[in-house]
């Protein structure tokens, strides 16, 4: 239980900024270990940061050239703002996180994150979600579509997501960040524009409900 409370205060302190420094990390590991609750391991693992990130705004013409690129509607509303007060590590690792939850809600109730998540549900062989005829070409072969939005989508949740969620990755040149951004965004694009290929378009309630989880994130 106290495991469970310790990793939502730190993803919780992470979401605002102002994430869990490695010497107060230090000083709860001594303190819960005077109260023979040994959490030295699994605090050790969580790999904080030893100071706090610089936060530096991006220049006003890369802000202003991604908000006006045609960002997914919901990267715009939980992503930009992150992005345009500076947190640009923050903004990378949340459009990861609902390209996550975008996937996750063709897998209800299995357990499956990340890079696992992704592969299932955008296999080149049995998807869930075909996205191949995206393209709209009679000469492509089907299957190098499947892979290769496979495949970005896989490099997608390592290179978006988890990297930067580690607190002490240096603060991302807001380019950089802008384009990661970007490719997020654009995966979730095709793979909405295709679901039409697995099964019938989403519903209203189905976008309700994907909004809903992305307030989780």
């Amino acid at each position: 239980m106290v495991n469970n409370i310790l990793a939502e205060a730190v993803e919780w302190r992470r979401t605002k900024s102002v994430p869990i420094l490695r010497s107060e990390a230090e000083t709860l590991k001594s303190h819960l270990y005077a109260l023979a609750i040994d959490l030295r391991r699994e605090i050790d693992d969580l790999q904080l940061p030893a100071k706090r990130p610089r936060i530096t705004p991006p220049p006003i013409h890369v802000k202003q050239a991604l908000e006006k690129f045609g960002l997914h509607r919901v990267l715009l509303d939980k992503v930009f703002p992150l992005f345009a007060d500076g947190h640009v590590n923050e903004a990378v690792r949340k459009a990861g996180e609902i390209f996550e939850v975008f996937a996750a809600r063709e897998l209800p109730g299995q357990r499956r994150y990340g890079r696992d998540l992704v592969a299932t549900v955008f296999s080149a062989t049995k998807p869930i979600i075909d996205i191949s005829g995206y393209h709209s070409s009679e000469t492509l072969n089907p299957t190098d579509e499947k892979e290769g939005y496979m495949f970005l989508s896989m490099g997608a949740m390592h290179w978006c997501k988890n990297i930067v969620g580690h607190g002490d990755v240096d603060q991302l040149d807001p380019v950089d960040a802008a384009a990661r951004i970007i490719l997020i965004s654009h995966l979730i694009q095709v793979a909405e524009s295709q679901q039409g290929n697995s099964k019938k378009d989403a519903s209203d309630g189905e976008t309700k409900q994907f909004l809903r989880r992305v307030e989780g994130c």
